[in-house]
């Protein structure tokens, strides 16, 4: 017998058991997920993985987590994804840094509270995208410093990934592809 798709909305919010989501109803809010994807490719041409559009949703997605459940709870979460997954190591420690740059090192400068308020989210999100957009920003670890972008495997072991990521100012993003 297959499971029922339903979708429910109650008190803003919309649960979808077909993927055991929640997503809030509010216009403003960010349950707008088409529009939200349909944003990243247009701001970046697709949704891949270890480019920029992957850099700017990990470090989207910690600001806007230590904005809402606290830098602890976002701490755990991002790791737990990452440790969790079955990314290549090389991915793992691009993620682990942009996390980091989201979470942590350019927090203050995203969230710019002088500027913004509380709910103004989206704010947020083109102050990270001014920061991706900007090359000076960017650490590229492709053409055989990680990643042979050719042959599309990892130059080197794990631990000289990590050892190298190391070595990245905790102010820039990371990206291979």
């Amino acid at each position: 017998m297959s499971k029922q798709v339903t979708t429910t909305a109650k008190g803003g919010l919309i649960a979808d058991n077909q993927y055991g989501k929640i997503y809030s109803s509010s216009p403003a809010g960010p349950g707008r997920r088409a529009e939200r994807m349909e944003k990243k490719q247009d701001y970046y041409g697709g949704y891949g993985t270890d480019n920029k559009s992957d850099a700017f949703r990990h470090i989207t997605w910690n600001v806007l987590m230590r904005r809402y459940v606290g830098n602890t709870i976002a701490y755990l979460t991002a790791g737990a994804n990452e440790v969790c997954g079955s990314n290549k190591c090389s991915s793992k420690q691009m993620d682990f840094h942009n996390n980091y740059v989201g979470r942590v090192s350019k927090y203050s400068v995203f969230r710019d509270k002088p500027n913004t308020k509380k709910w103004q989210w989206k704010k947020w999100c083109e102050n990270v995208r001014t920061f991706v957009n900007d090359s000076n920003n960017a650490v590229y670890v492709g053409d055989g410093r990680w990643w042979d972008n050719t042959n599309k495997s990892e130059t080197k072991t794990c631990k000289q990934i990590r050892k190298d990521r190391k070595t990245i100012a905790d102010t820039k993003y990371i990206y291979f592809e």
